[in-house]
């Protein structure tokens, strides 16, 4: 590292002159710096290494899912968050006393908590768990200044289907391209409720995606488009899953809708749940898509 890069007290506390070469000076590094982009897989492999040597060990078909060998403990891990399931505390004890080891933890073992952001309740009584991300839209309203706006009750303005005996037909565009400045505002919003609609709102994906899809080349008629999911979300603002005791079985429902989107091409959906309630609806979903389909 040349020293001009070094600040001035960094150089004098550590005597780096007594080591410079031509004006720099070599470093060794034995420790994770965030922005190499060897530092993910150098702390992974450690990880991994280290839970092995107590007994946790992945799944050999889910990734970031990890069991002990003997005790009652499963978790899944998303960068440096560890969402833990045990039957016994003392097998969540030792499972935090192993990441001590490496890590400074903070620890949640309370009924309310959160996960990559989602909030988690676990109702004891009713054994029950619901997804949320409570305030999360109100935020979201207030960063981009629409927190006066009027409500809706669909996030997309819905267009009839042109059906007949005819030849269904591209409808003809003239689109008006937006400048930079809001083009960088529509990847701001798509990217806000593009998680939380993957996270606890379904109802939401469809609209986020076929904005998605526009936010290279947006167009006005991209942020009417946003216009209108902003409504939804002001008069929806705070989207739950309710996950209830089922048999497990796994039921999908999935469906398309032919020549919906431009370039003459179509969507596909579905959603995936466990089992059916006993009043006849569906469990909490546990995925759901909403894409484009590529071929025409």
């Amino acid at each position: 590292i040349n020293l001009e890069h070094i600040p001035a007290d960094v150089i004098a506390k550590h005597n780096m002159q007594d080591f410079a070469v031509h004006g720099a000076v070599i470093v060794e590094i034995n420790k994770g710096i965030y922005g190499l982009p060897q530092a993910g897989i150098l702390a992974q492999d450690r990880l991994v290494q280290h839970l092995a040597e107590h007994g946790y060990h992945q799944a050999k078909n889910t990734p970031c899912l990890f069991k002990h060998e003997s005790n009652s403990v499963t978790f899944t891990l998303v960068v440096d968050d560890f969402g833990i399931k045990y039957t016994h505390d003392a097998d969540a004890d030792h499972l935090m006393t192993v990441l001590r080891k490496l890590y400074v933890m903070i620890e949640d073992r309370g009924t309310h908590q959160k996960y990559v952001g989602i909030t988690i309740d676990h109702d004891r009584l009713r054994h029950t768990i619901t997804l949320s991300m409570p305030g999360y839209i109100k935020k979201a309203l207030v960063r981009f200044k629409k927190e006066h706006v009027i409500g809706a009750n669909s996030p997309i303005i819905y267009t009839p289907p042109d059906i007949g005996p005819g030849p269904q037909m591209i409808a003809p565009t003239d689109p008006v391209y937006v400048d930079a400045a809001t083009k960088t505002y529509v990847q701001e919003v798509t990217g806000v409720f593009l998680f939380y609609s993957r996270a606890v709102d379904p109802t939401m994906l469809t609209a986020v995606n076929k904005i998605s899809s526009e936010q290279s080349k947006p167009t006005t008629a991209t942020l009417k488009a946003i216009d209108r999911l902003f409504s939804y979300a002001a008069r929806h603002p705070d989207a739950t899953i309710v996950l209830r005791p089922s048999n497990m079985q796994l039921c999908a429902q999935s469906d398309a809708s032919y020549h919906s989107e431009s370039k003459a091409r179509s969507r596909a959906g579905g959603i995936l749940h466990f089992g059916i309630n006993t009043d006849g609806t569906i469990n909490g979903a546990i995925d759901y898509l909403s894409i484009i389909i590529p071929t025409v």
